[in-house]
């Protein structure tokens, strides 16, 4: 996601940009997780003490409207918003819920020039659907977190 460019879809698409907005934006921008809405709220009324939660929901269903961001729900956390809508894999830790992002345009045993999602392409040029984005969810064990599994 690049703030400018979101903030520009917003503004063609008629809709107003506050400050409070535009640091919702730019918090999911820069985010490489995948916050919760609370999350956002928390980074932005640093900047914003008056902020309101519900101010952070009602910008979080406009951007998932315009389809830039994704409302997933990882584990017990709860709703989480993605704003990485390139075709991607999410490895998923069930002990602390940490979430990466892997590239889904690389090959087994790394090596580039692969595409983990071209079966799913294929299928859906056949059918006569465009994918835009995309993601699929892996669950596991983190590095961190088999370290601490007894």
């Amino acid at each position: 996601m690049q703030a400018p460019e979101v903030v520009a879809r917003l503004r063609a698409a008629g809709h107003k940009l506050t400050p409070q907005r535009l640091a919702i934006i730019e918090a999911l921008a820069a985010s490489h997780t995948h916050p919760t809405a609370y999350e956002i709220y928390d980074q932005v009324r640093q900047r914003f003490p008056m902020l309101g939660l519900a101010t952070v929901y009602k910008t979080l269903d406009v951007l998932k409207g315009l389809g830039e961001v994704v409302e997933t729900g990882f584990g017990a956390g709860g709703a989480r918003y993605e704003p990485n809508l390139h075709p991607h894999v999410n490895l998923v830790c069930r002990c602390c819920g940490r979430v990466v992002d892997v590239d889904a345009t690389l090959a087994p045993g790394g090596e580039t020039g692969g595409n983990l999602l071209a079966g799913v392409q294929a299928a859906a040029a056949q059918a006569g659907f465009t994918v835009q984005g995309g993601h699929i969810e892996y669950f596991g064990v983190c590095a961190e977190c088999a370290g601490k599994v007894v």
